[in-house]
């Protein structure tokens, strides 16, 4: 599928949502996937939010996870099985360097974020949705008096 985002191209795209398949937990058959335009969307919306220096930052990230796994596996991020993707973002995760451990907590970060953000997400982790959008909202606190009253 061709991309029309700003920060997302095809490449990007798809490397983000290969990540996201592999850090956000799988709910079952009835929960909304992951890897699909709804939170590569949400991703986007959080991204333009950033100033450039951190979208440039992100950009070069999301390319050292897709081509950095040619280096231990001989094939890109988004051309390994779901096992190797794992053992490679968990290499990430628990790197002796920081820099690799930070990056890994960030797209991380990114992906959790971007899945828990889709509406069709919340019922599965019990999630009402934002009070103030509720048709019957909870009763307001009783009146607390003051101990100096």
């Amino acid at each position: 599928m061709k991309s029309n985002s700003p920060f997302f191209t095809d490449s990007r795209r798809a490397t983000f949502l290969a990540l996201a398949a592999r850090v956000v937990p799988d709910e079952g058959p009835i929960a909304p996937g992951a890897a699909s335009d709804a939170t590569l969307d949400a991703a986007e919306r959080l991204i333009a939010s950033q100033d450039e220096p951190t979208r440039k930052k992100l950009r070069l990230l999301l390319g050292v996870v897709e081509w950095g796994a040619a280096v231990r596996f001989g094939k890109r991020f988004t051309r390994l099985h779901h096992g190797e993707q794992e053992a490679y973002l968990r290499a990430w995760e628990c790197s002796r360097l920081q820099l690799f451990r930070f990056g890994f907590s960030s797209l991380r970060n990114l992906a959790l974020l971007s899945f828990y953000t889709r509406e069709e997400s919340w019922p599965m982790i019990g999630y009402p949705g934002p009070v103030l959008d509720r048709k019957t909202a909870d009763p307001p606190a009783p009146n607390v008096r003051s101990r100096d009253a």
